[in-house]
């Protein structure tokens, strides 16, 4: 009598556990599933290109990054183009199939530090004009033109926020240089 009695409230103990255990593990997968459907979701992203353009007046692209959430985030701005042209931040081909070369500066980089974000408030759009001739030798003609680095990254406001990833999906821009 007292192994059985024993014996149901192992049963019932380690079904418990099991139980506990699911359901850690269904919280943890559907957190990082929420997760990766947030990051998708978080940012929209846009170029913008005005064609034809004259050369010897510069060729502007507009980039602009909208955050999608309702919180406030932090923005690292390197290779995104609210740095500059630090890096190559572009992949633009010609039409006869060749990549255009970066000649731009190329900057060596430590830890990010706190001039390297940029807030984005919830909901906010952040626009930033480029002209592509400081980074770029670009001869009369049609090209393409993509981004190179298309994962950002961001974090929260909190102070201890770790730095998330993003992929700022945008599709390739053509651009008609007279």
């Amino acid at each position: 009598m007292f192994i059985n009695y024993f014996l149901k409230l192992r049963f019932r103990f380690n079904n418990r556990l099991m139980l506990n255990i699911l359901l850690i593990l269904s919280v943890l997968t559907n957190s990082a599933g929420a997760q990766a459907y947030m990051n998708e979701q978080t940012f929209d992203c846009t170029i913008i290109v005005s064609s034809p353009q004259k050369i010897t007046q510069g060729i502007l692209l507009e980039f602009t990054l909208q955050n999608n959430t309702e919180n406030d985030v932090w923005l690292l701005s390197w290779y995104t183009p609210f740095e500059g042209f630090l890096s190559n931040l572009f992949i633009i081909i010609d039409s006869t199939g060749k990549q255009l070369g970066y000649e731009g500066r190329l900057v060596k980089r430590s830890a990010p530090a706190s001039e390297d974000y940029i807030k984005l408030s919830a909901k906010e759009k952040n626009t930033i004009q480029l002209d592509l001739t400081q980074g770029y030798q670009l001869p009369e003609g049609t090209f393409s033109l993509q981004l190179k680095q298309q994962n950002f990254k961001y974090k929260l406001m909190a102070e201890d926020s770790k730095l998330m990833n993003f992929h700022c999906d945008i599709e390739i821009v053509t651009i008609w240089i007279d």
